[in-house]
């Protein structure tokens, strides 16, 4: 018997029936009879229990890359079950530097470059 704890949100890779075709479901979408993949193989969905916590816990999301099943858990059977959807990330320009400017600050012109000595 496998078992996972997710939250409702949690991407599962699935099957309607045995002769559909594998797709993504969030655990709250999965239903009794739905295919789940324990250790790689199709299993039958026979029972799951939603539990609503009366306090709130700190959930981890963690991403793969390339975005593929992974197995969880290895004792016992592992279900496979996907990471958070990766955002894609946006990088601005290189920080301009204007003309007779440079990145770092020069010290005001009379003073020394390192630390007076009296």
């Amino acid at each position: 018997i496998a078992s996972l704890q997710v939250t409702r949100d949690h991407r599962m890779p699935m099957q309607d029936n045995i002769h559909s075709e594998t797709r993504e479901a969030k655990a709250i979408e999965l239903q009794i009879g739905n295919i789940l993949f324990v250790d790689g193989r199709p299993e039958r969905l026979w029972h799951f229990r939603e539990q609503v916590l009366e306090y709130e816990v700190e959930v981890f999301k963690i991403a793969f890359a390339p975005d593929v099943p992974v197995g969880v858990f290895t004792v016992p059977p592992t279900i496979e079950s996907h990471g958070c959807k990766r955002k894609s990330q946006r990088r601005g320009g290189m920080r301009k530097v204007h003309r007779g400017e440079s990145s770092e600050r020069a010290p005001p012109s009379g003073y020394p470059l390192s630390e007076r000595e009296d």
